[in-house]
């Protein structure tokens, strides 16, 4: 979903004449409104500014991971992430799948208007996260796959 805002701008004084048509244009597309030293703003839907807000934070996250995962491990740690700090207890193949995967969705998310698949994607890989930063379970899931598992019962 593209972020539509309107052509023409009102000036404020329409705001208290025909405020009912500007809210009606805010709602649709955004508004945007002139004030009397030229300055333009914009009026629209809280929701779509939370949501490119949430977005943009992503891509800056998503940057910065980039950034980290280019530079020698040695180097790195869970701060150099910001956000996604969870993300360094994922092996080296795992953080490059999912910086893969959430890039596409950003670009998915930013076009189409919703977060949903984003959100579900982010709540499976921090999932997988604490997997990997369990002690015990990360022994287990690095061991041969044809050995049995230690401490199961059948």
């Amino acid at each position: 979903m593209r972020t539509k805002v309107a052509k023409e701008a009102f000036q404020v004084t329409e705001l208290q004449r025909n405020y009912r048509v500007v809210l009606s244009e805010a709602r649709e597309s955004g508004a945007l409104i002139r004030d009397k030293d030229g300055l333009m703003l914009i009026i629209q839907p809280a929701g779509d500014v939370q949501r490119t807000q949430y977005l943009n934070e992503l891509m800056a996250d998503a940057l910065r991971m980039t950034r980290v995962l280019h530079s020698p491990q040695s180097e790195r740690s869970a701060s150099h992430y910001g956000s996604l700090a969870w993300a360094s207890v994922l092996t080296e193949k795992d953080q490059e799948e999912f910086l893969q995967s959430l890039s596409d969705q950003l670009l998915i998310s930013q076009y189409s208007g919703s977060t949903e698949v984003l959100e579900d994607l982010l709540g499976d890989w921090q999932a997988t996260a604490r997997a990997w930063s369990d002690e015990g379970l990360r022994k287990e899931l690095l061991t041969d796959i044809d050995l049995p598992l230690a401490d199961i019962e059948l």
